[in-house]
């Protein structure tokens, strides 16, 4: 697929770990976004207020259950300036916060890691990796 997109909105599609979001997560779950090119707002009339971009998201497979990943993820980035293993806790219960300390360490992720700072294998690793109790 090939879109236009506000700039800011292309630079955040194509963020790496470290400044990820939920929409970065989204997007590179399903395809592997690029930006081909930016679109001054001189190129528009009339000239809008912000530059464009163009992107390019090659589809991928995935095969998982998306409606837990997203729960998992969207929990992860709930509160932004707190550590992720405190955000999970909401989904999986204070009670297997020490189950979230283990999963953690078997995928070599510091426990004062934040949403933000994992890649999307990352994300999808701690999601099959997480099983949670009904």
């Amino acid at each position: 697929m090939v879109l236009m997109v506000q700039k800011e909105v292309a630079e955040r599609i194509c963020a790496k770990a470290g400044d990820m979001s939920v929409l970065a997560v989204s997007v590179q779950l399903y395809a592997e976004p690029e930006i081909i090119m930016s679109v001054p707002r001189s190129f528009f009339w009339p000239q809008p207020k912000v530059d464009s971009a163009i992107i390019k998201l090659r589809v991928k497979q995935f095969n998982s259950d998306s409606e837990q990943f997203f729960k998992i993820v969207k929990a992860g980035f709930a509160n932004k300036r707190k550590m992720l293993i405190k955000n999970l806790e909401s989904v999986v219960g204070k009670q297997h916060k020490e189950k979230l300390k283990i999963v953690f360490h078997e995928l070599g992720i510091n426990e004062k890691v934040r949403a933000q700072e994992l890649s999307v294998e990352q994300w999808r690793q701690l999601v099959a990796k997480l099983s949670f109790p009904t």
